[in-house]
């Protein structure tokens, strides 16, 4: 069936690859449909726990992006194992927004103790404290909405990745002239 869970090596033959990283061989490879649950932009994804990748078959029609994907997330199953820089997503700002929502939800327990005892001193220096971290987290969530991916293309990670998949065009000779750094996308 064609959702059945393959390995890397069913997929990619690859030589020196697997030479120099035996273990990819086993790396799971499994396809989903992601257009109905998840962003149909996304086209795959590594997961370190589980050592899968997940081909995202709704949008990679070709064989030329089903390669693109898998070496784009290969790189990544190799960051892993190297213990490279780590790539990120929204979840690192999902967290720090949850984090400041924690704060903020103290500050009120504070905030409604001192209306209580009447302490309006201490309640203004408490409100402020409490205004600057909904600013930071109001500034946080527009970030968020409006360039997280524009941060996401600039982690290390990301961009090792993509410089895979430019370069899987160019031949063993031509990958030897041209250094890494002047074939990648983000600078």
């Amino acid at each position: 069936k064609w959702n059945i869970p393959k390995t890397l090596d069913w997929y990619l033959v690859h030589d020196e690859l697997f030479k120099q990283y035996p273990s990819l061989k086993d790396v799971k490879v499994r396809q989903e449909l992601w257009g109905i649950v998840w962003d149909k932009n996304n086209l795959a994804s590594y997961n370190s726990e589980t050592n899968t990748i997940t081909l995202n078959v709704s949008s990679l029609n070709t064989p030329e992006k089903i390669k693109s994907s898998i070496l784009h997330e290969i790189q990544h199953a190799i960051q892993n194992k190297e213990w490279f820089a780590r790539g990120g997503n929204e979840n690192i700002w999902r967290q720090l927004a949850k984090e400041l929502e924690w704060k903020i939800g103290e500050y009120n327990t504070e905030l409604s103790k001192l209306a209580k005892e009447w302490k309006s001193e201490q309640y203004s220096i408490v409100m402020d404290e409490k205004l600057a971290i909904v600013k930071e987290l109001k500034n946080l969530q527009d970030d968020l909405w409006n360039s997280w991916y524009e941060w996401y293309k600039k982690l290390a990670w990301e961009v090792e990745a993509r410089n895979v998949q430019s370069r899987m065009w160019l031949t063993a000779k031509e990958r030897t002239i041209k250094k890494p750094e002047s074939t990648e996308d983000v600078p």
